[in-house]
Formats: structure tokens, sequence, C-alpha cells
């Protein structure tokens, strides 16, 4: 009678372990890498614990043993989880994508625009205004290619853009 239990609880515990880890893997066929490690630490608690209530011995609290085994298992898929479902790649690969369209967009942004000279100190502008005179600035003169809408029927073209840095 002692081998027949023992058999059926190890043809009982194979079925639960059977039956979470196919719930698992369908559960988390469709959905997000938290929601499937929270799902793969659920389906280890579950196990754990139909593993304790399985092989807890004659005499001792089945919950008890329910407890440890769910939170050692649980623990164990969670640790799994999140090496196996890992948002790293996911995370790298937007990243360097991110990089390179800022490169993209600055190379756009930048296609017309010639730097013409840069220094420190005052800047004087063709009209003889003076800028940063104190000499804590840095400026820089570029060639620009820009068409400006000027009201319905003009357009302005500027040709020259300055940029003053103030040094602090």
């Amino acid at each position: 009678m002692n081998k027949r239990l023992a058999q059926l609880g190890r043809s009982s515990f194979s079925l639960c372990l059977l039956a979470i880890v196919l719930q698992s893997v369908l559960l988390a066929g469709c959905a997000t890498n938290k929601s499937k490690r929270w799902l793969t630490t659920a389906a280890g608690v579950a196990t754990g614990a139909g593993v304790g209530i399985m092989s807890a011995p004659e005499g001792e609290r089945r919950e008890q043993h329910a407890l440890y085994w769910g939170a050692i298992l649980g623990l164990g898929a969670a640790l799994v989880a999140q090496e196996v479902f890992s948002d790293e790649d996911q995370i790298e690969k937007l990243k360097s994508e991110n990089e390179r369209l800022g490169l993209q967009l600055d190379m756009i942004q930048n296609a017309n625009k010639v730097l013409l000279k840069e220094g420190k100190g005052y800047f004087k502008s063709p009209t003889g205004e003076e800028f940063f005179s104190s000499g804590k600035a840095k400026w820089s003169l570029f060639q620009i290619d820009l068409w400006v809408k000027y009201g319905p029927n003009r357009m302005v073209h500027h040709d020259k853009l300055i940029e003053l840095l103030p040094l602090d």
C-alpha cells in the first residue's frame, strides 16, 4: 500500500508539473517580458507548493512543506526567468538605434552649415557692433543656406549664422 501511494504521488507530481509548465507556456505566448517573468515565478511557486504537498512525510503539516517548496522553487524560477526574459538586448538595440538616428538628425540639421571662423573674446559684426566685449564668450561664424518664409508672398535668404556662447 505504501509503494502504491508513493507511485501515485510521483505520477501526480509529474502531472502537476506538466500542467503548470504547459499553462505557463500557453499564457506567456503573447505577453511582455515583465509578465512572462511574473508568470514563470507564479508557476514556480505553484509547482513548489504541489511538490511540497505531495512530498510531505506522514505526520507533518503539508501546508508548511507546500510553503517551503513553493518559496524555494518560486525563487529559482524568478532567477531563471530574469535571465531568460531579460530586456537588456532590446534596450541595447534601442539605444544603438537612438544614437544612430540622433547622428542622422544632426547630419541633416547641419548639412548646410560650414564653419568659417571661431574664437574667444569679443566678436565684431560687419556693422561694427561688438558682442561680449568682456572676453567671456566663445563665438562661431557659420556659412549657411537657409530660406525662411516672410509673409504670404515673400521669402528671405540667410547666409550667415553667428553662435555666441557665454563662458562663465
